[in-house]
């Protein structure tokens, strides 16, 4: 068995160093696998890892009983996790296609590297030298869910983040201590944070993605870094919305990861809610072309567009529409703060999040985008620049597109 779990290892790790997290979505779940831009270029820097992993004593469980689920995607947000760690629903521990399915939870190893963290810090920083002392620079960094919810698991005496988890935690670490020592690029590591809420429905179980949930608490850390507050996600300002029956119901959520794994029982049998928060005001959002900014597509009143019930794996594409455009929020907020988001697709449910702290919020796929990220910034007139990528793109080869960006 254990050679058996070496071999699948080995394969993982060298399938996940090039898969990105935030990669397009066919919108056809019989075609759902993940593609995007990947890039072979070599201009690494070397460093050196830090020896430690990060996290609490680790909680044991047997993979022959079936464990008791902690999670509670029905809890109010803001409430703090009571449990001291996750106990996944089941017993089947497999590996499909390269993913770990763990009783009701589909996760990705991690695979990215110091290296391209390396890369990553110099071009976010290159974007602050560049856009100068007016303008405020944040790098966000979201952890994948594996470094969540394998951080204190253990099945059958084998620590699975030790195994799987990639140092996730240390490199989000090492970034952090590069932007703090260098005090241009405000750093805003939300890991702690996110893991504080582990027990909430923060990450989707069957899908890539966190959730918009998870999406608010790292805009709520972001508000604080900035000097801003962010509307309480249970006050009026948001009406939870979603996929949902007429009888309140929800409509049963199996995500992208559920078709890559080969939709495998233990997710079939364990649906999720999708779900998001809409504005009780009214806004505009412009959706421009992707590639330039600057072509105008459409107009719409949300950022939500109704993606059809047919496509259950595609659901995700509801936030911003994907990530086809650039796009426009103007939010209603007046405070003259206007923010540019450059993202993958982890950024696409949580640059609506920001509505409340800023009077106007852009969003730029950085791995599509052709322009110039420093003249579009000066051109719409950004006061806050937000760098909110999943770390498969912030250490994963993706990153070198952030450095074609500022430096065209």
């Amino acid at each position: 068995m254990k050679k058996y779990l070496s071999l699948v290892l080995a394969v993982m790790i060298l399938v996940s160093a090039f898969v990105s997290c935030g990669n397009e979505i066919d919108i056809n779940e019989d075609n759902s696998s993940q593609t995007g831009t990947q890039n072979s270029e070599s201009e690494l820097n070397n460093s050196s890892a830090p020896d430690d992993s990060t996290g609490g004593a680790p909680i044991e469980i047997s993979s022959a009983t079936d464990g008791n689920s902690s999670e509670d995607e029905s809890k109010t947000p803001e409430t703090e996790s009571k449990n001291p760690a996750y106990e996944p629903q089941g017993g089947e521990f497999s590996f499909p296609n390269g993913l770990l399915l763990i009783g009701d939870r589909c996760m990705e190893s991690f695979g990215g590297s110091y290296d391209n963290a390396n890369l990553y810090y110099q071009y976010v920083t290159e974007h602050k030298d560049k856009l100068g002392e007016d303008v405020n620079v944040y790098s966000m960094v979201v952890p994948t869910a594996s470094s969540i919810y394998l951080q204190e698991l253990v099945i059958d005496g084998e620590n699975y983040y030790d195994k799987y988890g990639g140092k996730q935690v240390d490199k989000l670490g090492y970034l952090d201590e590069l932007f703090e020592e260098d005090d241009k690029v405000v750093s805003v590591n939300v890991y702690d944070t996110l893991f504080e809420h582990w027990n909430e429905a923060i990450y989707f179980r069957t899908d890539w993605h966190w959730t918009q949930l998870g999406a608010y608490y790292a805009a709520k850390l972001l508000g604080e870094k900035a000097g801003l507050e962010i509307a309480d996600i249970n006050s009026d300002y948001y009406t939870k919305a979603g996929k949902y029956n007429e009888d309140g119901s929800f409509k049963p959520f199996l995500g992208s990861l559920y078709a890559s794994a080969g939709r495998p029982q233990a997710l079939k049998n364990s649906p999720e809610e999708f779900f998001w928060y809409e504005f009780n005001h009214e806004y505009t959002v412009d959706y421009y072309d992707r590639e330039t900014g600057t072509k105008l597509k459409t107009t719409r009143t949300t950022c939500y567009p109704n993606i059809s019930d047919d496509y259950v794996s595609s659901w995700y594409m509801t936030f911003l529409d994907a990530d086809n455009n650039v796009c426009k929020i103007n939010t209603g907020t007046k405070n003259g703060r206007v923010a540019v988001v450059f993202k993958d697709s982890f950024g696409n449910c949580f640059a609506p999040m920001l509505s409340s702290m800023f009077e106007t919020v852009y969003t730029v796929d950085f791995r599509y985008f052709t322009g110039n990220s420093v003249t579009f910034c000066q051109d719409v007139g950004a006061t806050d620049v937000i760098f909110a990528l999943s770390s498969f793109s912030a250490m994963g080869p993706n990153c070198l597109n952030i450095g074609r960006m500022v430096r065209r």
